[in-house]
């Protein structure tokens, strides 16, 4: 039997957890292990104190995958202007604490034509989606975490040579 995923889900949407993250719990792709969601609700939660909780609990072994609500508009202790949090600075914290793994943004179509988001921004995450198609997703989720599970078993070549130079001046 394959060794379970984990994907962290940062929202604060509970809706979403009902939705989606238990439908995407129970999906299963040919060859790809199961994944279990470990959902963060942050609704009303200062995010600093979330993060620093979610550094610690993954702190040896990161998720397969991140998914972060891209408006988190339902949190305290923000980071950018008017003391609010989006996805992309949560993404980047976690990327500078060392969690190593793709990290997808989800939002809803309507949020997207109430304030649009930049290329540059949506190109900090691996993926970006909307969750009125949330569905048709979730594949390429269940893809890129793999994807990047197995990448990391394999040497990279700079780590061959490496391997070679140190046998080499023995």
């Amino acid at each position: 039997m394959k060794k379970k995923m984990i994907f962290l889900w940062i929202e604060d949407n509970q809706k979403r957890q009902a939705d989606y993250a238990r439908t995407l719990e129970n999906k299963s792709f040919r060859g790809i292990p199961k994944a279990e969601i470990d959902f963060k609700l942050v609704r009303g939660m200062d995010i600093k104190e979330v993060l620093d909780g979610i550094t610690k609990a993954y702190r040896r072994i990161p998720p397969n995958l991140i998914i972060i609500d891209h408006f988190l508009d339902n949190i305290k202790g923000g980071f950018i202007e008017d003391n609010k949090t989006n996805g992309t600075s949560i993404a980047l914290l976690l990327r500078e604490k060392g969690l190593n793994c793709p990290i997808v943004g989800i939002t809803t179509a309507a949020n997207i034509r109430r304030i649009p988001i930049s290329n540059n921004t949506k190109d900090i995450y691996d993926d970006f989606i909307d969750a009125d198609d949330f569905e048709e997703y979730f594949e390429d989720i269940f893809v890129l975490a793999n994807a990047f599970r197995v990448s990391k078993k394999v040497p990279s070549d700079k780590s061959r040579f490496l391997g070679l130079l140190k046998t080499q001046n023995n």
